[in-house]
């Protein structure tokens, strides 16, 4: 069995797609071994000189469909035809790359961001501290930041936020939580614990040292702005906020929130929650955000955002630059203020709504395999189809790809954005 076809059998299997859709898809992929098939497909959208065209047939009306094929919501012999005969520039195989593109990135992605997790102990007991006595203990700690320019915290159980100062010095409050049967026990386990401020290969370290299974850590850090934020916590919320430097945060269980990060376009950042969402807002930089289990909400970027999320929505607003979005299970949904290079968008399980300004300069190539296509962008050169988009709108340029499996795709004007 190849992978298109375990693929479509998968989200059979998930209630991705009906029965019905699951039959045309193998039969699409049955018949691409044949003459008419995929192969026959032209680059661009155009259809093979032989062929009659239809992907130039008008939108609207024209384009419905009609007798048995509208009464079954236009799946079967004519989801077959849109796919075999009309030779369309995204067909089911290109669509089907960018899903396995989308979910082995999507995986690989969380891979790497959370294999730092190896030696942290997640599993502790979410109600240990129920029924037992518990002391708590608040430190505050200050250091100068030297010729440091990065902050190191690793955490097991407890929130961490870190914002950036005027000055050069660093100021940390933890307030530390033990339990224990009785409080005498607790207390003899708080004394056990040490926090320190330490310089370690040029960045400042958060050193816990003692912290068992039965007490949280919670961390107020306040850096010099310049500062950039190397972050982990198995169990927490991380906060991070006005900060010019690099960013690196992973989370096992919490979630992330960003603000005002990144000086110019020069920095990476990278934020990455195994079971937790992620907001952020007003960054600049290159950016990956990824979730496996979480929604994903931007809010203003300036540089280059890419953004996966395995199950969960994607939200992204007031984009300058370029920008990726990947969701295997969850609607994505995209509104740029000016468009740079490439805008990508691909959604196994889920709706797409994509927002241009009406002076973005754009080559429009949109596909889905069980979804609707539907544009209120001003094209040239448009050719429609029931199952794909193309055209370019302000003379194009930039590349603006949409591609769904199973979910609708929506083109917008957002007219908060560009010029009048």
């Amino acid at each position: 069995m190849n992978d298109e076809r375990a693929m479509i059998l998968t989200m059979l299997r998930e209630g991705k797609i009906s029965v019905a859709e699951a039959d045309a898809l193998l039969d699409v992929l049955n018949d691409d071994a044949g003459a008419g098939g995929f192969s026959a497909a032209r680059p661009g959208g155009s259809p093979a000189p032989d062929q009659p065209g239809d992907d130039a047939k008008p939108s609207g009306d024209d384009a419905k469909p009609s007798g048995d094929d509208a009464k079954s919501g236009g799946r079967g012999a004519d989801f077959r035809f849109d796919f075999d005969a009309a030779g369309l520039s995204d067909g089911i195989r290109a669509v089907m790359g960018s899903v396995r593109e989308t979910m082995s990135g999507v995986s690989e992605t969380l891979k790497n961001a959370f294999s730092e997790f190896g030696d942290l102990d997640i599993h502790f007991d979410l109600d240990q501290g129920l029924g037992k006595r518990r002391v708590e203990d608040t430190r505050r700690l200050s250091t100068d930041a030297g010729s440091s320019d990065r902050l190191h915290v690793s955490n097991v159980w407890g929130d961490l936020r870190v914002r950036g100062g005027s000055s050069d010095a660093i100021a940390a409050e933890v307030r530390v939580t033990a339990w224990a049967a009785t409080e005498e026990e607790a207390a003899t386990r708080l004394r056990s614990i040490t926090v320190d401020l330490v310089e370690r290969d040029g960045a400042i370290v958060v050193d816990v040292t003692g912290a068992e299974r039965k007490t949280r850590i919670d961390i107020d850090v306040t850096v010099p702005r310049r500062f950039g934020v190397t972050a982990s916590s198995a169990s927490g919320d991380v906060w991070i906020e006005e900060v010019d430097g690099a960013q690196s945060v992973r989370t096992a269980s919490g979630d992330i929130s960003v603000a005002s990060v990144g000086a110019s376009r020069v920095g990476h950042h990278v934020f990455s929650s195994k079971s937790g969402s992620i907001v952020a807002a007003s960054l600049s930089g290159e950016v990956d955000a990824s979730s496996a289990s979480g929604d994903i909400r931007v809010d203003g970027f300036d540089g280059a955002l890419s953004v996966s999320s395995q199950s969960g929505d994607v939200h992204v607003t007031d984009g300058t630059g370029s920008v990726e979005c990947k969701s295997v299970s969850g609607d994505v949904s995209l509104s740029m203020r000016a468009p740079e290079t490439m805008i990508a968008v691909t959604s196994v399980s889920g709706d797409v709504v994509v927002r241009v300004p009406r002076d973005a300069a754009i080559d429009v190539h949109a596909s889905t395999i069980s979804g609707d296509i539907s544009s209120e962008l001003p094209l040239a050169d448009e050719r429609r189809a029931r199952r794909s988009l193309s055209g370019r709108m302000n003379s194009g340029g930039i590349a603006a790809t949409v591609s769904t499996v199973s979910g609708d795709a929506s083109l917008r004007l957002d007219s908060a954005t560009g010029s009048p």
